[in-house]
């Protein structure tokens, strides 16, 4: 089987998420220099203020870093999924304060937004599960093997996140990700664990009873993107593709 290599042309698509990419990092540079001047959000500590701006600016530049210094391009559906999410969840939740609208949860006052993002998060993570999965040549033989991968990959990410806001926690002065709550951090988990189960339900419904439940799209539309062609290099573009779909479909 040939290598396959990606044109260095890049086409349209493409380059309005970039542009959509960079907005988040001119949104996260505005909100650091508010930070510093101490300008609005008055209800936000300045840590948190700054952490969040800088933040933004770093996760908009990422997978643009990535592709880059890899010379390779991640699918179309991903840089989609990927701009939405740091900008609903980033810039909405952290950078304008909406992870501390808090309402009242099992007896303590919780953020009704962060546990909307984890769970978006938890779904988010099934069709990241799907794309490392077909990477790592692994994905489709079998329905068990296929919901193992998509449980263990989604929740082990957010086993690692609330480790991280634990950390931040406690490095960065007046960041309360955890609101010094155990039940905050088993919410989370919970959100993230619920669709994770949603999708895999998805999933099961869709191979088994043969209904059109939209995973044939995301595995397909995963397939695309690869290395990048190196300059004057002869772009091999094999069957590659064809060939594993022709394979889901065999299966199917």
């Amino acid at each position: 089987m040939q290598k396959k290599f990606v044109e260095r042309k890049l086409e349209k698509s493409r380059i309005i998420i970039y542009c959509l990419e960079g907005s988040i990092a001119i949104i996260g540079i505005v909100m650091f220099v508010l930070a510093l001047l101490k300008i609005g959000f008055a209800n936000i500590p300045m840590g948190s203020r700054i952490s969040s701006a800088l933040m933004a600016i770093l996760l908009a530049f990422l997978p643009m870093i990535l592709e880059k210094v890899f010379r390779y391009r991640f699918p179309l559906m991903l840089h989609i999924i990927y701009v939405s999410y740091i900008f609903a969840s980033t810039v909405v939740g952290s950078c304008f304060g909406v992870f501390r609208m808090d309402i009242p949860i099992m007896g303590e006052m919780l953020g009704w937004y962060d546990k909307l993002a984890h769970a978006v998060l938890g779904y988010i993570l099934c069709v990241v599960a799907i794309y490392l999965s077909q990477k790592a040549k692994v994905w489709g033989k079998s329905i068990f093997g296929d919901i193992l991968l998509i449980v263990a990959i989604s929740m082990a990410y957010a086993s690692i996140w609330e480790m991280f806001e634990f950390a931040v926690d406690h490095i960065i002065p007046g960041q309360s990700m955890q609101r010094n709550s155990l039940i905050d951090t088993m919410l989370d988990i919970i959100a993230h664990f619920a669709t994770t189960m949603l999708f895999v339900i998805q999933y099961v419904i869709e191979k088994c009873a043969k209904v059109n439940l939209g995973i044939a799209f995301i595995e397909k539309n995963l397939q695309s993107g690869g290395r990048v062609a190196k300059k004057n290099q002869v772009v091999e573009v094999a069957d590659t593709l064809q060939q594993e779909q022709e394979e889901i479909e065999k299966e199917d």
